[in-house]
């Protein structure tokens, strides 16, 4: 398998953080940030405060609980909050703002947008969509994580500033983007790069897995319980499963930001089903998270019908129709595609 080779991009890495007069950055998340995206966003805070930077990092909509343990959590600031004008004026000072873990303006909140003009942005970002904004593109499509780009840069430019609290961040982040390393855009690399960290710095591996995924908050398992026995659904005569999230059934267990994470990769667990979908009802839309084996293109499928993107077999879109609306658009869209018809008969026992 093809591994990418960073030295270009380790320098220029070094220019966009050498290129600071005020020492003072923005580290974007996207919204819903995952692990990845959050470990490799207090990586680099970690390393630019090592550098001297004053750093924020700013989520547009909060992160899940299950990050709360993770080194530097505290410099993150939710801009949907009221601290949103102290934060546009911070932003608005700084003279570098980084975005990590996504390159389209429509996974931050459309108030910032605006405030990129005119600065120094630099994107470091593992999927393959391209950046809809100008910036310094740092962009790997072979890596399984943005976190496994971090540590490749850290590595190559600042190798004797990797320590313990930055390595636990990106360890977190690969963790979850591979699946617990399974996913098919897996690497001997990835390998590598974990088995670095675990001997150089003694990671305690089993805190980090209980801390992500062993520490649901009661009300999320009982959430989960209703989903896959009233949300869950099969598409007929195709090997596709799905899930429909309306603002109702959330809002009857009190999630908290992330309590949907990972939901979909239960529909996908389906004996035979190729295709796995989640339907997440919103205020301003539902949010629609794709996943796939096999060959079947998960990213193009959202970019065709849901304004999305991703990875071949890990996307994510979006709808501004009904719940409704856009669930019988996706059966129709699934429908009129043959690859996907049924080969095979489901077990539904």
């Amino acid at each position: 398998m093809e591994i990418y080779n960073y030295l270009k991009d380790s320098e220029v890495f070094k220019s966009v953080i050498n290129g600071s007069l005020s020492k003072k950055a923005t580290i974007l998340m996207h919204k819903n940030a995952d692990a990845d995206c959050v470990g490799a966003s207090l990586a680099l805070s970690l390393l630019l405060e090592k550098l001297g930077f004053e750093c924020k990092i700013v989520s547009s909509n909060g992160y899940s609980s299950n990050f709360r343990w993770m080194p530097n959590i505290d410099k993150v600031v939710i801009f949907d909050s009221i601290f949103k004008g102290t934060i546009i004026d911070y932003i608005s000072s700084c003279d570098i703002i980084f975005c990590l873990d996504f390159s389209q303006t429509i996974r931050i909140d459309s108030n910032i947008v605006g405030l990129l003009d005119g600065k120094k942005v630099c994107i470091i970002d593992h999927h393959p969509d391209q950046p809809d904004f100008v910036a310094v593109n740092i962009l790997n499509s072979l890596a399984a994580s943005t976190c496994e780009i971090i540590y490749e840069l850290i590595s190559l430019s600042y190798s004797e500033m990797l320590d313990k609290s930055i390595a636990e961040c990106l360890y977190a982040g690969i963790l979850s983007d591979t699946g617990h390393f399974i996913t098919q855009n897996m690497t001997y690399r990835v390998h590598e790069i974990a088995s670095d960290l675990l001997k150089r710095f003694n990671l305690d591996v089993h805190i980090i897995n209980k801390n992500l995924f062993g520490s649901n908050r009661f009300a999320r398992m009982r959430f989960l319980g209703h989903v896959l026995s009233r949300c869950l659904k099969i598409v007929p005569d195709y090997c596709v499963a799905y899930i429909v999230l309306t603002q109702e059934d959330t809002s009857k267990f009190y999630l908290k930001p992330g309590e949907t994470d990972g939901i979909v990769n239960y529909a996908l667990a389906i004996e035979n089903i190729e295709v796995a979908a989640l339907l997440n009802e919103k205020k301003d839309g539902v949010y629609i998270s794709l996943r796939s084996v096999g060959d079947f293109s998960v990213s193009e499928f959202a970019k065709k019908h849901f304004n999305g993107g991703g990875h071949n077999n890990a996307a994510g879109g979006f709808s501004k129709k009904s719940i409704d609306e856009t669930l019988k658009n996706f059966i129709d869209y699934i429908s009129a595609i043959d690859s996907l018809r049924f080969n095979r008969k489901i077990n539904l026992l």
